[in-house]
């Protein structure tokens, strides 16, 4: 189940990713396909509409994670959020760390 997202949510999620993926940085300039505006916490499971919740995702990630919210964490066996990203302001650069499938990774824009 999908919900229609408002245009300008849309842009202001596009504008925040800097035009990369927020679950793997995969540029999108790069890639021939859309990237999707996708629910963290996906809307067939309650999730909410809103910047917060709402990642620009590529076709890889977010074909991946459909409507996945957790998963086994491969280093300790315990269940644990997948697909989360945080990003961090510190000393003026914005650091992306993010979560997928068990690993994390950050980047630098």
């Amino acid at each position: 189940m999908s919900q229609h997202i408002p245009k300008s949510l849309s842009d202001l999620v596009r504008e925040r990713a800097i035009g990369l993926c927020e679950y793997c940085q995969l540029p999108q300039w790069s890639q021939e396909a859309t990237f999707h505006i996708d629910h963290i916490h996906p809307y067939a499971s309650e999730g909410l509409t809103v910047a917060e919740n709402l990642a620009l995702a590529c076709v890889t990630c977010s074909l991946c994670k459909a409507a996945k919210t957790k998963g086994k964490d491969p280093l300790t066996g315990l269940l644990a959020s997948l697909f989360h990203f945080i990003r961090v302001k510190i000393a003026g650069q914005i650091i992306f760390v993010s979560y997928a499938m068990g690993k994390s990774q950050a980047a630098l824009p």
